[in-house]
C-alpha cells in the first residue's frame, strides 16, 4: 500500500482502522513502512469503535475533512465500517472528495459499496493474490437447512442471505420479515460469488494439521492418539511447530505455504483492483502484472492521468 501511495505521488494521507487486531495492526504496519520509505506524512490516524454509536461515522468524515489536502485515506476496516464511512461521505455531500486505498477486507467485494458507488469511485484495493477453489461453488450452493450438520451460524446466514425469518427465538431478523420457506437456493434466489479467501482458509487448516502432525511425531512417536505429553497440548510448543510449517498448497499453481517473519511479508504475491462506476465505459487493465494509472477512473474533480505503473503480483481487476 505504501508503494501505491508513493507511486501516485501522494505525500499527505490519513489512515482509518476498525478497532481490533486486524484494523489496528494493519494501519500500524502501514505507518511503519511509510516511515521507513519516507516522503509520506499522516494527517489523521482514526479508529472506528467495535460498536459504533450513532453519528460516529459523520464525526470521522468531519475530522478527515479538516485536512483539505489529505484526500487520500488508507483504510483497514470491516465491510460494515466501510459502508458506514461511505454513507457518511454521501451525507456530507463529499462524494468524489476522498481517494480510498483499501485493504484485503474490502478487496473486490460489492457489499460494502452497494448503492454507494459514487462515494467509492476510484478506490484502489490491495489483496493477496488468490485462486478460485474448484468444487467449492458446487458444494456451497448445494447447502440447505436440512443438510447443514456442523455450521452453528448457518441459520443466521440463511436469514441474512435470503432476507427472511426462520421463526426461531434467537433470530436477529425484524419481526415483520417474510418467513423463510427452506426451499431457497444459494446462487439462484440470492447472488453468489466465491469468497476470495476460501483458498487461504483451506491453507490455514492444512497448516494447523501439518503442525499437529509434526508435533505428534516428535513428542508421541508411534503412539496412536494423544499421548500424555500432548494432553493438553502446549500452546507455546505448538506455535513453534506452526512457525516451521512448510508444504505445497493444494490450489492454483504449486506454491509453498510457510510462515513469514514480518519483515519478509513483502515477498507475498498481491493483486490490485480499482472501482469504476458501472455506468462509465469500462477500461480493462493490460495483462502486464502492473497497475497502470493511465487506466484509473479517478473521482470527479480529481481525474488525472499519470504516466506511471505500479508493480503488483498479477493482472489488476476492475470491479463494479
Amino acid at each position: 500500500m505504501v508503494d501505491v501511495v508513493r507511486a501516485l505521488g501522494w505525500t499527505f494521507v490519513s489512515t482509518l482502522a476498525s478497532e481490533g487486531s486486524y484494523g489496528e495492526s494493519g494501519v500500524e504496519a502501514f505507518l511503519q513502512q511509510a516511515r521507513k520509505a519516507g516522503g509520506v506524512c499522516v494527517a489523521e490516524s482514526l479508529k472506528i469503535p467495535r460498536e459504533p454509536k450513532a453519528g460516529i461515522f459523520d464525526w470521522i468524515i468531519r475530522r478527515l475533512l479538516k485536512h483539505v489536502n489529505a484526500r487520500a485515506v488508507i483504510i483497514f476496516a470491516n465491510e460494515d465500517d466501510i459502508s458506514g464511512v461511505l454513507t457518511a461521505t454521501r451525507n456530507a455531500n463529499k462524494s468524489g472528495h476522498f481517494l480510498w486505498i483499501g485493504s484485503d477486507s474490502w478487496g473486490s467485494k460489492v457489499a460494502p459499496i452497494l448503492h454507494q458507488e459514487a462515494e467509492a469511485e476510484g478506490a484502489v484495493t490491495i489483496m493477496p493474490k488468490r485462486t478460485s477453489v474448484a468444487g467449492f461453488d458446487s458444494y456451497f450452493t448445494s447447502r440447505k437447512l436440512e443438510n447443514n450438520r456442523r455450521n452453528v451460524w448457518f441459520d443466521e446466514f440463511w436469514e441474512e442471505n435470503f432476507h427472511c425469518k426462520l421463526g426461531k427465538p434467537n433470530s436477529k431478523r425484524d419481526i415483520n420479515s417474510k418467513k423463510c420457506t427452506g426451499d431457497e437456493e444459494i446462487g439462484f434466489d440470492s447472488p453468489y460469488e466465491q469468497e476470495g479467501k476460501v483458498q487461504f482458509v483451506i491453507d490455514a487448516v492444512y497448516a494447523m494439521a501439518h503442525a499437529l502432525h509434526n508435533m505428534h511425531q516428535d513428542v508421541c512417536a508411534d503412539y496412536v492418539g494423544l499421548c500424555m505429553k500432548m494432553d493438553p497440548v502446549s500452546g507455546r510448543e505448538l506455535l513453534r511447530y506452526i512457525r516451521k510449517v512448510n508444504f505445497t498448497g493444494e490450489f492454483g499453481r504449486p506454491s509453498i505455504v510457510r510462515m513469514l517473519k514480518r519483515e519478509d511479508r513483502s515477498a507475498n504475491k498481491w493483486s490490485a483492483s480499482y472501482f469504476q462506476h458501472p455506468e462509465q465505459v469500462a477500461s480493462s487493465q493490460p495483462n502486464d502484472h502492473q497497475l497502470n494509472i493511465e487506466y484509473q477512473a479517478w473521482p470527479v474533480g480529481s481525474r488525472k492521468t499519470l504516466a506511471r505503473t505500479i508493480p503488483v503480483a498479477g493482472p489488476t481487476r476492475r470491479w463494479g
